[in-house]
């Protein structure tokens, strides 16, 4: 899967929703930013170059597989820009007095689902949809809890924290986190490692619900569950 273009080929092939392959995607982009970020900054000065010889950030990005707004980030940087100010252009591109960069900074926003305005609010859309379904599950089975904006800001806490213990078959959960993701090898154990295992060392066992589903073999950790939306329903 290399680009949105695949979509629809993979959803008919496959019988995955398109929305799945999209978030799938989302995810696959977002791990090659974290992965290659520090190198392409250390390179900053030579993408520099490449753009003032011509090349747009849309063929920076393709050159460098690599997110279009995060290429111009670099290069912006590069040529004096504050961090603050660059996400401030990426936001509203009209607020520079450069032709070139606005028409690029344009153009790199279109072609960004994951770090671009319209991506972020896709990202937040289905993460509230999940909080809601989770929320909803919940109510249906009677159980009182404490959404994360109600909890004390003791530190990280899980979205759902139950006032008491509710027993679904046969696992008594604790508190619940909501992922709006596909539940694959690397999204399960990141999630472990930064999140989890610390819920279930505070509050006890507890479930994790990927909102896209997940991959055959998950990483697991004893005493937390891992659902999927069909799970909920």
């Amino acid at each position: 899967m290399h680009s949105s273009a695949d979509f629809g080929a993979l959803s008919k092939r496959f019988r995955i929703p398109r929305e799945t392959l999209d978030v799938i995607f989302h995810q696959k982009l977002t791990r090659r930013v974290r992965s290659h970020y520090h190198r392409l900054k250390a390179g900053s000065i030579k993408l520099n170059h490449e753009w003032e010889a011509g090349a747009s950030f849309i063929e920076l990005s393709a050159k460098h597989n690599f997110s279009p707004l995060m290429i111009a980030s670099l290069v912006l940087q590069r040529r004096g820009f504050t961090k603050p100010r660059v996400s401030a252009l990426i936001k509203d591109p009209s607020r520079v007095n450069d032709e070139r960069i606005e028409r690029e900074l344009n153009a790199a926003s279109v072609a960004d689902p994951a770090f671009s305005p319209w991506g972020i609010s896709e990202q937040r859309r289905r993460a509230l949809e999940c909080e809601d379904g989770v929320r909803k599950w919940l109510q249906s089975h009677g159980a009182e809890f404490k959404h994360e904006s109600e909890q004390a800001k003791t530190g990280k806490t899980p979205d759902y924290l139950l006032d008491k213990p509710v027993s679904i078959h046969g696992h008594l959960l604790n508190w619940i986190e909501c992922k709006a993701s596909f539940g694959d090898h690397d999204e399960t154990k990141r999630n472990l490692s930064q999140q989890l295992t610390h819920y279930h060392k505070l509050f006890g066992p507890g479930m994790v619900v990927y909102w896209y589903g997940v991959e055959e073999n998950p990483v697991t950790y004893e005493g937390i569950i891992v659902a999927t939306k069909d799970f909920l329903e």
